[in-house]
């Protein structure tokens, strides 16, 4: 794709994923024991943060062996089927 078509992608990539860091955190602070958030944070933090550069490691894998388009094919409808299921689960709502 072009400059400004990606450039307009990673900004609504961007828009849509800012507000996950604070809704993530205010769950669980309100919805973990006060006695085990000491463990739900470091695991969570943990995950995160080992998690990052899997990614960017698969990404690149894939991005070396199906090439550019066909990845962010894929990666887009990951993210749109997680979204859809997201949308429709009821304990979210609740929320």
């Amino acid at each position: 794709p072009s400059m400004p078509v990606m450039a307009i992608g990673m900004l609504l990539a961007g828009l849509i994923s800012g507000p996950n860091g604070p809704l993530i955190s205010t769950v669980l602070q309100e919805r973990t024991p006060e006695h085990l958030r000491g463990r739900v944070f470091g695991v969570t933090n943990g995950l995160c943060f080992a998690s990052a550069p899997i990614g960017v490691l698969a990404v690149g894998w894939a991005i070396e062996y199906a090439g550019v388009r066909p990845t962010l094919i894929v990666m887009t409808a990951i993210f749109l089927s997680v979204a859809v299921a997201l949308a429709c689960d009821p304990a979210l709502r609740a929320m």
